[in-house]
Formats: C-alpha cells, structure tokens, sequence
C-alpha cells in the first residue's frame, strides 16, 4: 500500500495497514512501514498466493470507499494487481489525496518493483 501525499501524515500508512490486516483475516500478520511512513507492507499471510483477486478485494473492503478497477500486471514471478481510489475528505480523517494497493506474492511484488523502478 502507498499513501499518495506531498506531506506525509505519521502514522497514516500503519493505521492503514491494521485496516487491511483486520479486514483480511489475518489481525496477527506483520506490517513493516517504511521510513517515510507513505508506504506500508502487510504480510505474509496465510491467504492463497494463486489468487491474488481476492486478497486485493478484501483489502479494498477493508479500506471502504469506491476503488478503480483493478489492473494486472505480468511478470516473470507471478500477477501483480493494483488499484487505487482518492480519499473521501468528508468521512475521513486524513488529508492523503489517494491510496494505492497491490497484491501478489512477495517474489512478484519484487519484480514489479524492480520493473517499474
């Protein structure tokens, strides 16, 4: 998951995080945020790493809110899916402009990272 925000909000992304790992079913899977607090990683999870439609439906379930179709994209070590939607100001607390998810296996989020580097 990442926080689009020319200002990040401390904590934010974490919050976000604990959202999505109550919301999937895995309340005890790690969260590892990065320094700027704009990016966050939950998992691993127990969740089937064949069908990462479903992971990412739940995290979007989970956050609320109305989400763009989700996008695949191919690499060599698996689907990566991804989607994101603006915040809603008027029922939300944070002042982020749009929140960004993918879903895949570690080794596919990997490669997309280093595609799209």
């Amino acid at each position: 998951m990442t926080i689009e925000d020319d200002t990040p909000v401390p904590g934010m992304a974490e919050q976000l995080a604990q959202q999505i790992r109550v919301g999937i079913g895995e309340p005890e899977s790690r969260i590892q945020v990065d320094d700027s607090s704009q990016d966050a990683v939950v998992g691993p999870t127990g969740l089937n790493a064949d069908d990462p439609q479903s992971a990412l439906q739940l995290a979007m379930e989970a956050l609320g809110g109305t989400w763009e179709g989700p996008s695949i994209t191919d690499t060599s070590m698996g689907p990566v899916l991804h989607t994101s939607r603006p915040v809603d100001r008027s029922t939300s607390k944070t002042r982020a402009p749009r929140i960004h998810l993918w879903t895949g296996t570690a080794f596919a989020l990997i490669k997309y990272a280093e595609e799209h580097a």
